[in-house]
């Protein structure tokens, strides 16, 4: 393969992962071999949408290091280790999939039944042991699991990294894993099946229906987002109204925005996660990170909250002080409040923490399925906010 070759082939799959769900934002990476020494991968917090070929790096297999203006992908030593193992794999997908990054601490390997399925996966997916990611240690322990003719590998509450002879192969490893594993989850926990069938017939909504808001300046504007209306406009520090007329869940709006200057936009997850989870879990309960990129966009854990209109002030008070270190707070019985400085990481983050949500669920019937420790989460917590969570400004 070309370089040019490499470089197109990479950026195409990276749009194609967006777009059928298998990542968020610049989630995951892709890297093509270009021969026997050398693969080409994707920068570190670029995101897909909008790669150039100028942004892709090239590596070496044997030494995965470069000192070029743009950084590459922090994972680069798992593709590199990959390369080295085995001569025959020449495209690899490392994703943040939903249903296989909730499972992933479950088990050691996961049997494949499905006919189908086991024409792609093989008899079993293995599932590579815990390491933070971007070390080596991590690339070790997916080289560990390589088996020949395996083409996916999942990695224990981060994700999975799937390979093949070309990037054809390598995404169907992908789709054909997250349809394993969905269907493993959903036959564990029947209840979460329902759910989301309730959910995609619309017939799952949450007991309050959230507001939505932006800040502008020095005022926010909440408005209902599945109508668009505007409720009013407030002064963020006075709490003055500009438009409109008062709603307690306006001044809810008002005190995140006026205590976390960071944060400028606010929106409701009634992902079908969020709310199985906020209607089954008692109040005040801490929901622990299970998963790497949960520690990392939402916080080492997040609170669940009852909120009563007649007890709005009170309740907002407790509500923002969750959301200290953090980036959601879920509401009993009604799935979540999302808040992020950049409008396009809602999105990731209502994923995120729908993926973590199905991880805490399966901790519940599989009692081996721990978190992350805090002390870790913290840690990824603060090397995202600090750092790869403004990557992505550039371009």
């Amino acid at each position: 393969m070309t370089l040019d070759e490499a470089k197109s082939i990479i950026i195409e799959t990276g749009k194609r992962l967006l777009t059928s769900g298998l990542t968020v934002r610049t989630w995951g990476n892709v890297s093509a071999r270009i021969d026997a020494d050398t693969f080409a991968i994707t920068p570190s917090g670029y995101g897909y949408e909008n790669l150039k070929p100028e942004h892709i790096v090239v590596l070496k297999i044997n030494r995965p290091e470069s000192s070029g203006p743009v950084k590459p992908s922090s994972e680069r030593f798992v593709h590199a280790s990959l390369y080295k193992a085995d001569e025959n794999i020449k495209f690899i997908i490392h994703t943040h999939q939903k249903f296989a990054s909730a499972v992933s601490g479950c088990f050691s390997s996961i049997p494949v039944e499905n006919e189908e399925l086991h024409s792609v996966l093989g008899e079993a997916v293995p599932v590579a042991r815990y390491a933070p990611a971007g070390t080596k240690r991590i690339a070790r322990h997916i080289v560990k699991c390589l088996t020949k003719p395996a083409g996916a590998i999942i990695m224990a509450q981060h994700g999975a990294v799937c390979f093949g002879a070309d990037a054809a192969e390598a995404f169907a490893q992908a789709e054909a894993l997250e349809e394993l594993c969905r269907n493993l989850i959903f036959a564990e926990v029947p209840a979460l099946a329902l759910a989301y069938r309730r959910y995609e017939r619309k017939a799952l909504q949450p007991l309050i229906n959230f507001y939505a808001s932006c800040r502008e300046g020095d005022s926010c504007t909440v408005y209902d987002k599945n109508t668009d209306i505007t409720i009013c406009k407030m002064d963020i520090k006075s709490g003055n109204i500009t438009e409109g007329l008062f709603d307690f869940q306006a001044d809810l709006h008002r005190h995140i925005y006026d205590t976390y200057p960071d944060i400028n936009f606010i929106e409701q997850s009634s992902l079908p996660a969020a709310l199985f989870v906020s209607k089954k879990m008692n109040i005040d309960n801490c929901i622990p990170a299970f998963l790497d990129d949960f520690a990392q966009i939402a916080g080492e854990n997040v609170f669940l909250f009852p909120f009563f209109e007649n007890r709005a002030e009170e309740m907002s008070t407790e509500i923002v002080d969750a959301l200290k270190n953090r980036s959601c707070v879920l509401v009993n019985e009604s799935g979540a409040l999302c808040c992020v400085s950049d409008k396009n990481d809602i999105g990731a983050l209502k994923e995120i923490l729908e993926k973590n949500l199905l991880a805490l669920v399966l901790s519940w019937k599989f009692k081996n399925y721990f978190p992350i420790s805090r002390r870790s989460a913290q840690r990824m917590r603060r090397g995202y906010i600090g750092g790869y969570s403004k990557m992505n400004l550039q371009i």
